[in-house]
């Protein structure tokens, strides 16, 4: 940021990122429940990461267990953009 260049900012959507497989660690928060896909947003973030890397997720929760899933109609949380959420693991 600024005149720092070790740190770069993409103003891009990870669809639009090839598989770089560069990054020790990526974040993604908040995004994974507006994806119409989440489990292709985690291939994507998968194909950011070196061999070994970490993967920050935050996202949505339901309590439930491993068969519950949301998936709401018209609005979820006055969102028309959120697709999917499920339980947290156990």
């Amino acid at each position: 940021m600024g005149n720092d260049q070790r740190a770069h900012l993409l103003p891009l959507g990870i669809e639009q990122l090839p598989a770089l497989n560069a990054f020790d660690t990526v974040f993604s928060m908040g995004v994974l429940y507006h994806r119409r896909s989440p489990l292709d947003h985690l291939w994507q973030l998968k194909d950011q990461l070196v061999p070994g890397g970490e993967l920050v997720l935050e996202t949505l929760v339901v309590e439930g267990d491993e068969n519950t899933v949301l998936v709401p109609g018209d609005r979820y949380a006055q969102m028309r953009n959120v697709y999917f959420s499920r339980p947290p693991p156990r």
